[in-house]
């Protein structure tokens, strides 16, 4: 059963098919999984009117300030400011109809934003009434950044078919053996295009001792699984979208890598890249408006960034056992993470009360994550989101289902990292440039903040340091 309203583009989904991770939009079980309900939270009350906002998809949509916080909170259940980001019952409800009382979503169900709303807009399709909509997906994308470091989003850009022929490319990829996908390793480059090999990206977890004390202060339950050593996995870093004629970090920028023999896969990467980059670029304009900045704040910092599409490639043949670290407790330096569904599940992520939540992604949703550099952007209002990719019980089931399909046991994500350009400078954008913990974040050069981060998890390479 499901509880439905008219307008919005919100769910918590409770009754929509359940998959898993930090991958593609498939899963071992046709996209059934052990998920909970769709429960699409109604429109409630008007803001206000207010005065046009510049480069707003319309005219009268104007960023969300701090003191709406109670409005936000009748419009969608989710108060803007708390810490654990627990759904309320919302306090206004119009046009609803429900057979029968729906349960409350678990504490730690993500919102799932429907971004087709933004897109009308944006394309001037939307009538008047739709205003107030998109204020309260503004506020939800927000508020979820900031309480949760983590946002599902639905887009209808990006389909499950696109993102399977993606999965099944990069399942080709990586089938291969180590000695033909060296082939593909430029460590003089940073690792930043072509493949990184297994074992050499080193968890920040086990070389920042900052995070170590912070491992070690939290409860048992809520604890990150302990890496032995370096990352098994491979990864390979796809650049997406233009980058700039002229800039100091060529190798932040420079030509990808083509693997030979698949001849499909220069335009596979491209097309599915430039589907997710697109998505990231209208959560970043919906970001912006949310915190009160304008609508470009973020995305004219992205333009010609280094961004890449950098599926990880892990083989449960002979990392299968539960317990295996694929990718040992780390946040993201980037701007934005954008991963689909994987077709093996494994994902944990840390809310910002500290709570460990396995991820489940329903299906035709992308999983939004908040990197370094938001933080930077924002003085510390968003924090980069916490993650691991572990074996558990539940990857066990998939990698048992697969065993009997014939499929392929190489767990692939369809990751994609966007960034803010190289020579852009990071620093707290307007009214966060006043946040307490403002003085923390100091003007940085993007380009010379990546370096540094390279450095400390081992992806300088022998040549670049």
């Amino acid at each position: 059963m499901s509880v439905t309203g008219t307008g919005t583009g919100i769910s918590t989904g409770m009754d929509s098919p359940l998959g898993d991770g930090d991958g593609g939009n498939s899963s071992p079980d046709g996209g059934h999984g052990d998920g909970d309900g769709g429960i699409f939270v109604p429109t409630g009350t008007g803001m206000g009117s207010h005065p046009p906002m510049e480069n707003s998809p319309l005219p009268s949509l104007v960023p969300l300030q701090p003191s709406w916080d109670e409005r936000i909170f009748i419009q969608t259940g989710f108060r803007a400011h708390t810490s654990s980001f627990a759904p309320d019952p919302p306090l206004i409800s119009t046009r609803i109809s429900r057979a029968a009382p729906a349960p409350a979503p678990a504490p730690m169900d993500l919102p799932v934003v429907d971004l087709a709303p933004y897109l009308r807009a944006a394309a001037g399709d939307a009538a008047p009434a739709g205003e107030e909509e998109l204020r309260t997906l503004c506020a939800t994308v927000s508020a979820s950044l900031r309480d949760t470091g983590a946002l599902l989003v639905m887009d209808p850009r990006c389909s499950a078919a696109d993102n399977d022929r993606f999965l099944d490319v990069v399942e080709s990829y990586f089938a291969r053996s180590a000695d033909a996908k060296r082939l593909q390793e430029r460590p003089h480059l940073h690792y930043q295009v072509g493949v990184t090999p297994e074992g050499v990206e080193v968890p920040r977890s086990l070389v920042d001792k900052n995070m170590q004390e912070k491992i070690r202060s939290m409860p048992e339950e809520f604890q990150p699984a302990t890496p032995k050593g370096p990352d098994p996995k491979w990864r390979y870093m796809w650049r997406v979208g233009p980058r700039p004629a002229n800039t100091r970090f060529k190798e932040l920028n420079s030509e990808p890598v083509i693997p030979e023999g698949l001849p499909e896969w220069k335009e596979t990467m491209d097309s599915w890249g430039s589907k997710m980059i697109s998505a990231i670029e209208v959560v970043a304009e919906m970001a912006a408006i949310g915190f009160g900045l304008s609508k470009d704040a973020f995305t004219s910092l992205m333009k010609e960034g280094p961004h890449l599409l950098a599926p990880t490639g892990s083989d449960l043949q002979r990392h299968g056992s539960e317990g295996t670290v694929f990718a040992g407790f780390h946040y993201d330096l980037n701007f934005l993470t954008i991963h689909g569904r994987s077709r093996f599940p494994g994902l944990n992520i840390w809310l910002r009360n500290g709570k460990k939540m396995e991820v489940k992604v329903p299906v035709g949703c992308l999983l939004i994550q908040s990197g370094k550099q938001l933080e930077w952007l924002t003085g510390g209002d968003c924090l980069a989101g916490m993650h691991e990719v572990v074996v558990s019980k539940r990857t066990l089931d998939a990698i048992a289902l697969a065993k009997e399909q014939n499929r392929s046991l190489w767990r692939v994500s369809s990751t994609l990292f966007a960034h803010i350009a190289s020579d852009a400078i990071l620093k707290p954008l307007g009214h966060f440039a006043e946040a307490p913990d403002a003085h923390s974040y100091p003007p940085i050069c993007a380009g010379d903040y990546v370096e540094q981060e390279l450095s400390v998890i081992n992806l300088k390479g022998k040549d670049g340091v």
